[in-house]
């Protein structure tokens, strides 16, 4: 499943992507829509996909950090495996 929208800040260079796994697959098709469409209601987040167990999320670092993206997978409750996100290089882990 994916989603996407374009960046709304003038500053947005260049993506980010972040990969992450999570600690329960997802195997409800409903539940995996309501936790893409949650992680993209998030300022900076310009493309989800996931196939239920990962999660790829691409955002503007100027607007939004992996912490916080973990923070709303916590909040809409599949919380991501600790140290499994890959970066792009260059970018700060939380």
């Amino acid at each position: 499943m994916e989603r996407s929208r374009p960046s709304s800040s003038a500053s947005f260079l260049t993506a980010v992507e972040l990969e992450l796994e999570l600690v329960t697959p997802i195997t409800s098709s409903d539940e995996l829509q309501k936790t893409v469409d949650g992680l993209q209601e998030l300022n900076g987040v310009v493309r989800v996909a996931s196939d239920g167990g990962h999660i790829s999320v691409r955002y503007d670092s100027g607007l939004v950090l992996p912490g916080r993206i973990r923070d709303r997978l916590n909040e809409l409750g599949h919380p991501a495996r600790a140290g499994t996100e890959i970066q792009n290089p260059g970018d700060t882990a939380d």
